[in-house]
């Protein structure tokens, strides 16, 4: 059966299994999940690896980072470039010239 494992920053409740226990049942567990059961985390050595979690739960988280005030992304990248490449350039250029001439004064 599915041990249960507090998620206190969501503040819910999540089923939790093991990697081999989830492969074994995974067809089963895939239709409680669909069919509304909740989310499922995948466990491996008592370490969350991975939740299994229905297409409308994650329609419903997609929506949720779409409609905030933040640039699109998708799964992939999930990184995120802050200002402008140039000025960032100029400012890491002027940092290495500062401290070549830090290191120069020393010699």
């Amino acid at each position: 059966m599915y041990a249960k494992s507090d998620n206190r920053k969501l503040g819910r409740q999540y089923k939790a299994l093991g990697k081999s226990d989830a492969r074994k049942r995974f067809l089963p567990l895939v239709d409680s999940v669909s069919q509304g059961s909740g989310p499922v985390e995948i466990t491996d050595y008592g370490k969350v690896v991975a939740v299994l979690i229905s297409k409308n739960d994650f329609d419903w988280m997609y929506q949720q980072t779409v409609n905030k005030v933040m640039p699109k992304r998708s799964l992939y990248g999930l990184g995120q470039l802050l200002g402008d490449l140039e000025d960032g350039s100029k400012e890491i250029a002027k940092s290495m010239r500062t401290s070549l001439k830090k290191t120069a004064d020393k010699l």
